[in-house]
């Protein structure tokens, strides 16, 4: 790990994989029990020993002395600078003081979502973790916008989200909604977690947590943020629409919320341009164009063969980007019909699109539960604590998979059984659509193979294999779909012109290189990423 890449002293070991050797708060001084004596005239009372000569100190003892006095005075400086910015406030949102302590953990969050979407690929979007976050820009095909550092970006983002967890919470507080008991002991069981894991440590739970997130952040601290967390995400999901809110949505603009099928073919310019002597795709020339255009003209007269690619339940939104918005228009409009045929020039490309059929996902989405386990040869990955002997096959684990749901299949035991023989970490499915599932086997029976309440049923392919437990029927994709659309909109005209004061200085405090390289090494180190 790189130092440099390390701010405000901390150590370049992670927290969550090794010891603890950050720098700790000053001590407050331990209380002593002062006893002075009677005195008259406000003087202390003094010894026939004490007053009767006065001793000479030396003058090595009094250089001594000075020293310490002066290295108090600055130690004791440095420690009421960290507390003051560790107390400064960040953002003010509305009655709310977000302290920089407390902007860690949102800022660990914004981390944390782009460490996950990228992992060791970080570099795809310009970000170098080896390089201090306040000397490297955030890449930006505008030319003319001002250049913004990744930690300031990243701050930014991290204001943002504070700026919304608040506005959204005091929106809930003022509806009268309260985090459930069921609630409330799932974050305390969250607490316990990290107390174990500080054991483990030999640490509290407070310097476990202020390793993870940052100087000042405690129990308290991260049980408050953890309150506020929840109430967040589970007011948003918590709203409801009438079936008449959902059908006056919907009827505003369906193609907001219908998929389409079609065939697509594409003729690329490039593809008729050769290539410059480092192997590059030499420029594009008219006459290149000229032939991609008659090449997708042919098409038009003769639509097959294998360069026609199938597109199934495509949203109008992703049609605009996989193709162009003129076609996504053309494919949503109410005169096109099945098999109709167009061509499109977007760029350098030609597009021929065949329409197949559109739909209003008014189909039952349903809920249920999954246990796979990788085929030996798909299993690429290594256990070094594992033998030839001691390590069940796949095979084996399947056989005793089906023995364990032949004896009891009930939806306590499947869960259970989830982490004993699961090799996927995602095994509970809610509202899933057609979309989400993968596996056609699983799709038709799940879908069209009626199943009821309860039923479950193994699956076994060539990468792996598939026990299903099903759930049971749940909203249609429509409803979810228009649902989504009206808690977006809800949220944008909640948050869009809410008053809040940004201290990006006090932002800068928080420990912006030391929660992107935690975050990235915690997910590398457990291929995560």
């Amino acid at each position: 790990m790189n130092d440099a890449i390390f701010s405000d002293g901390m150590s370049d070991d992670h927290p969550r994989m090794r010891g603890f050797n950050y720098e700790c708060f000053p001590r407050k001084p331990e209380a002593h029990d002062c006893r002075l004596a009677a005195a008259k005239g406000g003087n202390m009372a003094r010894s026939s020993k004490t007053t009767a000569k006065k001793k000479k100190l030396p003058e090595a003892l009094i250089f001594v002395v000075s020293i310490v006095l002066v290295l108090a005075i600055v130690f004791g400086s440095i420690a009421i600078y960290r507390a003051h910015w560790r107390n400064a406030t960040v953002v003010t949102v509305g009655e709310h003081e977000v302290s920089t302590v407390e902007f860690n953990y949102f800022l660990n969050n914004v981390v944390s979502d782009l460490v996950n979407s990228y992992g060791s690929y970080l570099s795809i979007i310009g970000l170098d973790p080896s390089v201090r976050l306040t000397e490297q820009n955030v890449p930006n095909t505008d030319k003319n916008a001002e250049p913004q550092t990744w930690a300031a970006y990243l701050a930014d983002s991290a204001k943002t989200m504070a700026v919304n967890y608040y506005t959204v919470c005091d929106e809930a507080a003022k509806n009268g909604y309260e985090l459930t008991q069921e609630q409330l002991d799932t974050i305390e069981s969250q607490i316990s977690t990290i107390s174990t894991y500080a054991k483990l440590y030999s640490v509290s739970a407070d310097t476990y947590i202020e390793n993870m997130f940052g100087k000042g952040c405690d129990v308290d601290s991260y049980r408050d943020f953890l309150k506020l967390s929840y109430t967040y995400s589970d007011y948003i999901s918590s709203l409801e629409y009438t079936d008449q809110e959902i059908a006056d949505r919907y009827a505003k603009d369906p193609a907001e919320f219908d998929y389409v099928a079609y065939q697509l073919y594409t003729s690329a310019a490039s593809s008729f341009a050769g290539k410059n002597d480092d192997g590059t795709t030499a420029e594009i020339t008219d006459e290149n164009r000229a032939s991609a255009k008659a090449a997708a003209e042919e098409m038009m007269e003769k639509f097959e063969g294998e360069n026609v690619v199938d597109y199934t339940e495509q949203s109008k939104s992703s049609i605009t980007s996989t193709v162009c918005e003129e076609a996504a228009e053309w494919l949503f409009s109410d005169s096109v019909k099945a098999d109709d045929l167009k061509m499109f020039e977007s760029g350098d490309n030609y597009y021929v699109v065949k329409f197949v059929s559109r739909t209003d996902n008014d189909y039952k989405t349903v809920d249920y539960l999954q246990i796979y386990i990788k085929n030996d040869s798909t299993d690429d990955s290594s256990d070094s604590s594992s033998t030839d002997e001691t390590k069940q096959t796949s095979a084996e684990k399947v056989a005793a998979l089906k023995e364990a749901l032949e004896k009891d299949s009930t939806e306590e035991n499947f869960k259970k059984l989830v982490s004993t023989y699961s090799d996927s970490s995602t095994s509970a499915y809610t509202q899933a659509t057609h979309k989400s599932i993968a596996n056609q086997e699983v799709y038709e029976w799940l879908f069209n193979g009626n199943p009821s309440e309860g039923d479950y049923k193994v699956f076994e392919t060539s990468a792996g294999t598939y026990a299903v437990l099903f759930q049971g029927y749940d909203k249609t994709c429509k409803d979810i779909l228009v649902s989504n659309m009206l808690t977006n909109e809800w949220f944008e005209a909640l948050t869009k012109d809410v008053a809040y004061d940004y201290n990006a200085g006090n932002a800068m405090h928080s420990h912006l290189d030391y929660a992107l390289n935690s975050v990235y090494n915690l997910n590398r180190n457990s291929s995560i990423s």
